[in-house]
């Protein structure tokens, strides 16, 4: 497309592998002989915020003060910087500051980078081990290396890698590539403009919404009224180059299709293929061969100046006088208007340092991206579900993936006896992905297949909840691990989870039975009577009738089948008078304690009733923790300390249940010069007006107390 081979340099490539096979690549690399193999070393420093941080410590100055120092610097293009005002007012502080401010404090290797070369780095650039490194690592560092040339392979784990290879072994289908697949089909560019959710590079909303304005219908039909068919790929391959810094200056033109006259038809004629804009570094070494009276080999020069953004500005000045000379010599241009039509092709020159795209990496992203749109499109069971399981500890991103799938009418199924294995599964037939149990935790993959095999073994009866129970105990489960997925309710089907749990329990031998509930279990006396034979005396003996419950699957027959009659029997009774319901309170802190996130919701509740979690600061302007029942949405709110204290009595407390009254947003605070200030680039949410409707344990105890 817009790539020249001839002027490619090679001291820079990028291999992107699936995470889980880039150690078999590495590995791989380091065993072949012919090259030397290293990391290359990186040297890290102390920043301006660590700084002050230490340095406050030690001299013992307020952890708030500091804290509120170390928040004032600001970074820009890519460097640490404070107001002059702090150095002012803090001088002791910051004699000490300057002098750490970015030492040396420790070394490593870099987390993608390795040189390989066909000469011996021991001896031209001496190498060294580190603790963590698994190969021996340069003890030169990265841009020196690179002005010698040495080839640098950025070897890296790309997550949408594997989520392409795994949904194809899961679909059952060849593995996708750019040489298979149809990348004209208009069911897959329509769906991306919807969602750009596992796209690479696009799933940022910034992005999202420039890929949707470019690949509006009003953009494609003004790129073909005046351009003519374009091939969809390099239009996705334009948006991946326009989305970096060094797109700033013709974004928002590219995106409405705006063709771009450069004031020159040689020129025009040179970037018609994007529309008349300079947007990858290919580009930009054609333009300075071709336009700026530069050779392949200074064109390339400035390439990697700005692939290592390390400036333009000492390229500036021979750009502006190759580019004013030709256009005057060759095409005889005035050279006010060659100075003008050079501006914005230096603007975006300039630009690229701070991030400029090369075709050679926009294209295979953009490949990337739409092979898993088209997955995503015609397998989303198969995507969606390998999806999941890569972001299985990203509680934002599975929740925008569970909306997804929503709209695809997939729905995501929490844990279950039956349908859940130790990842996330997909059941076509039900066209449902299951939640998987392993990443609970105590629960592991072993326990989470063994459960799932043994429910799809044979049938249970659902009221029979000792019958399952008694295959369970011949599992590898624990009773820590049978407690949890009875509270996360994975076992819902047989009954609710109050009357599992005491049954389990009490099969397991970790409580006895209820005898305030049940009675008819409670340890009992009776009389026996024996007659002797001889002499016609009655004897009376005072026995006592006991019904265990502890199930061993080794007891002797007969034992064993009294205490299934007694479980049997229990189990009636507990079902027939269930145990108290668990708190929503303590449901919702076990959830979060063991699945990270709270799933307890009642959609038939009103939105407005909220579950107290947390408070906090309540000596000044306390915050809490609202958890609203019927979405499980959650957010902080302060209160107003005589509002959250009335007539000496606390308001609110830890599992309280309350309706919402009156709630807003107000501005923040900052410091400002040692004064707190209103912020209103921050706004806060404030609790102002609520009502009791279910207190909690705490509030009781506290009651008592007082």
């Amino acid at each position: 497309m817009f790539l020249n081979p001839d002027r490619i340099s090679l001291a820079d490539i990028d291999i992107d592998f699936p995470p889980t096979r880039r150690q078999e690549v590495i590995d791989y690399l380091a065993s072949l002989k012919g090259i030397d193999f290293a990391e290359i070393i990186t040297f890290n420093t102390k920043a301006l915020k660590g700084a002050i941080r230490l340095v406050g410590k030690g001299l013992d100055m307020p952890l708030d003060e500091v804290d509120t120092i170390a928040k004032a610097v600001e970074t820009h293009q890519g460097k640490d910087h404070i107001d002059d005002k702090w150095k002012k007012q803090y001088p002791e502080l910051f004699m000490y500051v300057d002098l750490l401010n970015g030492v040396i404090e420790s070394m490593g290797s870099h987390p993608s980078g390795f040189v390989v070369s066909p000469i011996d780095l021991s001896s031209n650039v001496s190498t060294v081990y580190t603790k963590e490194s698994k190969y021996r690592v340069t003890s030169v560092n990265m841009k020196e290396l690179d002005g010698e040339s040495y080839v640098k392979l950025d070897i890296l784990g790309l997550d949408n890698i594997e989520m392409i290879n795994e949904t194809c072994i899961s679909a059952n289908i060849e593995r996708l590539t750019p040489d298979n697949i149809n990348i004209t089909d208009m069911n897959v560019w329509k769906s991306l403009r919807e969602s750009t959710l596992g796209v690479f590079q696009f799933e940022s909303e910034s992005a999202y919404n420039y890929l949707k304005q470019l690949f509006s219908d009003e953009t494609l039909e003004h790129i073909h009224n005046t351009v003519g068919d374009i091939d969809y790929i390099d239009l996705l391959s334009m948006a991946n180059g326009a989305i970096r810094p060094s797109g700033d200056s013709y974004r928002y033109q590219l995106a409405q299709g705006i063709q771009k006259d450069n004031g020159h038809p040689a020129l025009n004629e040179a970037l018609k293929p994007t529309l008349g804009y300079l947007i990858f570094q290919e580009q930009i070494m054609n333009f300075l061969t071709d336009f700026a009276n530069h050779t392949g080999a200074e064109s390339d020069t400035v390439r990697r100046g700005l692939a290592k953004k390390v400036g333009t500005q000492q390229y500036l000045p021979k750009i502006h006088d190759g580019f004013i000379g030709l256009m005057v010599d060759k095409y005889d241009e005035p050279r006010e208007h060659a100075e003008e039509i050079l501006e914005s092709f230096l603007k975006v020159i300039d630009d690229a340092s701070r991030y400029g795209f090369s075709v050679n990496h926009s294209q295979p992203y953009s490949y990337i991206g739409y092979v898993g749109a088209w997955l995503r499109y015609y397998y989303p069971l198969e995507y969606l579900t390998v999806y999941l399981n890569m972001q299985e500890d990203d509680k934002e991103r599975t929740t925008k993936i569970i909306q997804y799938a929503k709209t695809r009418g997939i729905e995501i199924k929490p844990i279950i006896f039956g349908g859940s294995r130790a990842k996330y599964s997909f059941n076509k037939e039900e066209n449902v992905i299951y939640k998987g149990i392993s990443s609970i935790k105590f629960l592991n993959a072993k326990v989470a297949e063994e459960l799932f095999a043994l429910a799809n073994s044979k049938d249970y009866d659902r009221n029979d909840w000792i019958g399952l129970l008694i295959d369970i105990f011949e599992t590898s489960i624990n009773t820590r691990q049978m407690e949890i997925l009875i509270r996360l309710d994975f076992f819902r089907e047989f009954g609710e989870k109050e009357v599992l749990l005491e049954l389990y329990l009490a099969m397991a031998d970790k409580k006895k039975a209820d005898t305030a509930l049940y009675p008819e279990f409670a340890d009992k006396e009776v009389v026996e009577e024996k007659v002797k034979k001889k002499t016609g005396e009655v004897q009376r003996k005072i026995k006592v009738v006991k019904r265990p419950l502890k199930y061993d699957a080794g007891l002797k027959e007969k034992t064993k089948n009294e205490r299934l009659t007694n479980l049997r029997d229990y189990e009636v009774a507990v079902r027939a008078n269930p145990p108290r319901k668990i708190e929503l309170y303590e449901q919702i802190a076990f959830e979060k304690d063991n699945l990270g996130y709270a799933i307890t919701t009642w959609d038939s509740v009103n939105p407005s009733f909220a579950l107290v979690t947390k408070i906090d600061n309540i000596k000044y302007t306390p915050k809490v923790s609202l958890y609203q029942i019927k979405t499980g949405e959650e957010f902080v709110a302060k209160v107003n300390k005589k509002l959250f204290w009335s007539n000496d009595e606390q308001l609110l407390f830890i599992g309280d249940v309350i309706k919402v009254l009156d709630m807003g947003e107000e501005d923040g605070w900052k410091n400002d010069n040692g004064k707190w200030v209103r912020n209103p680039n921050v706004k806060e949410l404030h609790l102002y007006k609520c009502k009791l409707i279910r207190e909690s344990k705490h509030r009781r105890a506290w009651l008592d107390k007082y």
